[in-house]
């Protein structure tokens, strides 16, 4: 059996780690680096590999028509469409952000129907996972929470790094449209920062945040734009204490996170940052309403999960000040994080997650 893996992106030109990709970009290479690095025999839908180094040596870079009816086709699906480009694979893995509907439905139904097709999500969303489970049927479809992380850093204890970072796509959204709870979070760090003059705040900002200035803008514009704001004039006093980032290599933001204490920007339902934190043992506070964390049902999947309302208000400020003062508490709960990470979601066990899904559907066969 051989992994056949769809690539949307032009290209890969300078490693699996490197550029900034999010969302369906991320997966799709961190898919391929989990299987390539657990050493399983891969081609891709179309010519990849333009990177410098050499070519990993499991990987056929492109179609490789004699494996086609013994591979399972891995792909990121979306509503209108499966983004299956062959008809003639073994069997097909489809990912799911989103639910399908028109013609992806049908599809679906088509190749289910022929004993030959599987959805994926990452998490018990009940508005995306129910939407699957329904049409399609709840054994065909999988948890699997993706390999978000290459490996968890086992003794990492990040509570006094030097870092407090802001790593959602989000600053740019509460920045225009809740100044005042921006207001709220400085007001809340001011404090912090003049007791421990290492301190630095550390904010990411996604091209997604910054497609106003119509072409990738350096550190310099955003940093303009950013703390020209009337709501930051207060905090002048703290420039010098801020740092802001964009267009980040995935590997940088990893290494960012190695050095962060804790986030501080609110959470999103989106899965990435809480499992890069958990990484390093980083406890992140989540949406207490939809977030990788959560069960069908609106429970923790296990009780040393944090969670608070999408805002900057007293809930969240009250979990920060815990996990700044409280040593124990900032442990116990890192320490839940990564082990949760490291039994669900590094790319080992995405890799074992897959090869458990072919083997029971008996496609290795």
């Amino acid at each position: 059996m051989k992994y056949l893996q769809n690539i949307s992106i032009p290209s890969i030109s300078s490693g699996l780690t490197s550029e900034s990709h999010r969302g369906e970009g991320r997966w799709e290479r961190n898919v391929l680096n989990a299987l390539l690095t657990n050493g399983k025999t891969v081609h891709t839908t179309r010519h990849i590999w333009d990177a410098p180094e050499p070519r990993p040596a499991n990987l056929y870079d492109g179609l490789n028509e004699a494996w086609m009816q013994e591979s399972v086709l891995l792909v990121h699906g979306a509503g209108r469409s499966l983004y299956i480009e062959r008809d003639d694979a073994r069997a097909y893995i489809v990912h799911f952000y989103e639910t399908p509907f028109g013609q992806a439905a049908e599809d679906f139904k088509r190749y289910l129907s022929q004993g030959r097709i599987v959805a994926t999500v990452c998490t018990f969303n009940p508005y995306i996972y129910n939407k699957l489970a329904q049409p399609f049927g709840a054994q065909n479809v999988y948890r699997t929470p993706g390999p978000t992380v290459p490996y968890t850093v086992d003794d990492a204890d990040n509570f006094r790094k030097p870092n407090v970072t802001w790593i959602y796509r989000n600053f740019r959204e509460f920045l225009e449209d809740k100044p005042g709870e921006i207001a709220t979070l400085f007001r809340f760090l001011a404090p912090v920062l003049q007791k421990e003059p290492d301190m630095r705040v550390s904010i990411v900002i996604g091209l997604w945040d910054s497609v106003r200035f119509g072409t990738s803008p350096s550190i310099d514009e955003l940093r303009e734009w950013a703390l020209g704001f009337p709501v930051m004039n207060e905090f002048k006093h703290l420039f010098d204490r801020i740092d802001f980032y964009v267009s980040v290599h995935w590997k940088d933001i990893l290494a960012l996170l190695s050095e962060t204490r804790w986030i501080i920007s609110p959470a999103e339902p989106a899965a990435a940052p809480v499992y890069e934190a958990a990484m390093f043992g980083i406890p992140t506070i989540v949406n207490n309403g939809i977030s990788p964390l959560m069960t069908l049902t609106g429970s923790t999947l296990f009780p040393e999960v944090l969670t608070a309302p999408r805002q900057i208000n007293a809930p969240f400020l009250n979990t920060l000040d815990k996990l700044q003062n409280d040593h124990a508490f900032y442990r116990k709960a890192g320490d839940a994080y990564r082990k949760y990470v490291k039994e669900n979601a590094t790319f080992k066990v995405y890799t074992e997650q897959l090869d458990k899904i072919v083997q029971e559907r008996g496609w290795d066969k």
